[in-house]
């Protein structure tokens, strides 16, 4: 079991070698790799400490997936998890973004939450 923030940084790590290998149809891996970002973004605690990882396991997985979010409103320059190649390639495919910000900042009431929820006692 990897900590939380090493988890998501070897799955993108790996998502970027599929990218490279099928660029010819990178739909889907472009998408896989933008939900993990976004995720990440709810998640992430800076700077990355051992609470961030009391917020993920606080975290129900399913109320996660079932949030509201889009391209449109989160952007790129909030996702901490992209690096300069990534968001060159999603501009590309996707066009430019509007806004800038994380999942957190679309739901921070969820996210104090399970801030809340993860504190030791």
């Amino acid at each position: 079991m990897l900590p939380y923030s090493t988890a998501f940084y070897e799955a993108a790590i790996a998502l970027r070698a599929i990218l490279r290998e099928n660029l010819a149809e990178p739909t889907p891996t472009l998408q896989l790799l933008y939900w993990l970002a976004v995720l990440h973004s709810f998640i992430a605690v800076e700077p990355e400490t051992p609470s961030g990882d009391l917020v993920a396991q606080a975290l129900p997985a399913q109320a996660l997936l079932t949030l509201d979010w889009d391209y449109d409103q989160l952007g790129l320059d909030q996702l901490p998890l992209l690096n300069i190649t990534d968001k060159q390639l999603f501009q590309e495919y996707w066009g430019s973004e509007t806004q800038h910000q994380r999942l957190k900042d679309l739901y921070p009431d969820l996210w104090q939450s399970y801030v809340k929820n993860a504190e030791p006692a």
